[in-house]
């Protein structure tokens, strides 16, 4: 495996981000393909107190402020300048929130019967996480 697609909010001040975030420097330090969708951005909670930056995916543009330094904005926009194939895994950390990546992962999983190239293929759950988030996929589908 050497594709990677996160979903989450790297940018949030809590551990789930900042494991996303060093997971990201290993992962890209090592020749792992990292991809990253702003679709995770969560702003409860978010510091309003920082610079402003502007990140990109391929389908939109955000301007929102931060307290992470330049290079940790750098490795952000590498993962989300980055087309990961279909094949790519979807990690869960245990701080998710177990119905939310359920009812995502329903969508995301089985749009077009799962053959379309943004189809999640597979599962990655934290150990805290995992029955929990089995139960409630089991649920969902």
């Amino acid at each position: 495996m050497n594709h990677v697609r996160l979903h989450g909010d790297p940018l949030a001040d809590d551990a789930s981000a900042s494991r996303m975030r060093s997971f990201l420097r290993v992962a890209l330090a090592n020749g792992l393909r990292c991809a990253w969708s702003l679709d995770g951005l969560r702003r409860e909670g978010a510091t309003d107190d920082g610079p402003k930056v502007t990140l990109q995916d391929c389908d939109r543009v955000v301007s929102l402020p931060t307290r992470l330094p330049p290079a940790e904005i750098e490795l952000l926009q590498r993962a989300l300048d980055e087309a990961a194939p279909a094949t790519a895994p979807v990690l869960v950390f245990d701080d998710a929130d177990v119905d939310l990546v359920a009812s995502t992962m329903r969508a995301a999983s089985f749009w077009n019967a799962g053959q379309d190239c943004t189809a999640a293929c597979r599962i990655i759950a934290g150990p805290k996480i995992y029955e929990r988030l089995v139960d409630a996929l089991i649920k969902q589908v």
